[in-house]
């Protein structure tokens, strides 16, 4: 990507800093903080017998954290790193800066599940069940393909049963004690315009979402082959009918996929030339043909195109709305977590 589409690319991120913090709070689907965290053992190790060592890292109020907690927790992510290719020494510094990310979130885990219980929040197994069904049927997974993505990322149904319903409790309890305590008024969403005209200059703007099949460095013809097949399939999936976002949150690896690869808003003039062309020439509510980058391939959704006149429409009022609603929200998570963080007994043992 261009230089202007990363700091676009980078503002997006800093946005959605919220949603990473709240996937951490319960450990669902956070692949950014966490993408290339594993390091694999060698052939001669992976033949030795594996010596199972278990112990308590961190006490919780009347709960406790156990290693394996925090080994579990890496191993779904275990398939992105084999595609990181990171050189040791950043791969032994990315393990050690995540492994403390992921004890933090399962400390917040575990003061969330207590606060849950106290206030008599709970999730019923038709809950879960219903929550299931309808990932899987948005993923397009039959049962057999969820059994092999269940091998794959090592878990049990009764374990990613567990991950759902601490998902379910987690937006249960946000709504509980944060969410419903923000108001963003009309009035705020004026004041941010008119102080913020860098960011809604006139001219075509465009609403992108992406996703991204990246190539190995220095890969060889029939790698970078395969994985434009790969993309050319997921291309023709979504000409046939098949979510953009279900199938950048199963395939892409931006570091926006969870979000259905929305990377917000670029002027025209911010487009990378590399994309440019395609772009402009997309209707809004369609999609790029495949781009071949120097990293991999790309296709790109075109969720919207504005032509802003210097107005305050209602598209910009709701994207400003909802910048402020998430500023807000991330500010009283914050705050939140850290009151629960300082009224709780916490002893870190490792």
């Amino acid at each position: 990507m261009g230089k202007n589409l990363q700091v676009k690319h980078k503002s997006r991120r800093r946005i959605t800093r919220l949603t990473k913090a709240i996937e951490r709070f319960f450990l669902i689907g956070t692949v950014v903080i966490i993408s290339g965290l594993f390091v694999y053992p060698s052939p001669a190790q992976q033949n030795k017998p594996e010596k199972v060592v278990d112990r308590i890292v961190a006490i919780v109020n009347n709960d406790i954290v156990l290693l394996s907690d925090i080994d579990k927790a890496l191993v779904p992510y275990k398939m992105n790193i084999m595609q990181q290719h990171l050189p040791e020494e950043t791969e032994k510094n990315v393990l050690a800066q995540a492994r403390n990310e992921i004890l933090a979130g399962l400390i917040n885990e575990k003061l969330g599940r207590q606060q849950a219980a106290d206030l008599g929040i709970i999730v019923s197994d038709q809950e879960v069940t219903e929550a299931l069904d309808q990932m899987k049927q948005s993923m397009l997974y039959s049962d057999d393909a969820f059994q092999s993505y269940l091998s794959e990322i090592g878990q049990t149904v009764d374990e990613y049963r567990e991950n759902v319903k601490n998902q379910l409790i987690k937006n249960k309890l946000l709504s509980h004690e944060v969410k419903s305590k923000i108001v963003v008024t009309r009035e705020e969403v004026e004041h941010y315009y008119q102080d913020h005209p860098e960011e809604f200059a006139t001219g075509t703007w465009y609403h992108l979402k992406q996703i991204v099949l990246l190539t190995p460095k220095g890969a060889e013809p029939d790698q970078r082959e395969a994985v434009l097949a790969k993309m050319e399939e997921i291309h023709q999936q979504i000409k046939a009918g098949a979510s953009f976002e279900d199938m950048a949150r199963q395939y892409s690896q931006s570091s926006v996929a969870e979000t259905g690869g929305d990377l917000g808003l670029f002027a025209e003039n911010d487009l990378a030339d590399t994309i440019k062309e395609a772009i402009i020439n997309t209707a809004e509510g369609d999609i790029t043909p495949v781009i071949e980058t120097g990293f991999g391939y790309q296709i790109f959704y075109v969720h919207s195109v504005i032509n802003n006149d210097g107005n305050l429409d209602d598209e910009t009022a709701g994207r400003i709305h909802k910048k402020l609603y998430e500023k807000k929200l991330d500010d009283k998570f914050n705050a939140w977590i850290s009151e629960l963080r300082d009224s709780a007994h916490i002893k870190i043992l490792e």
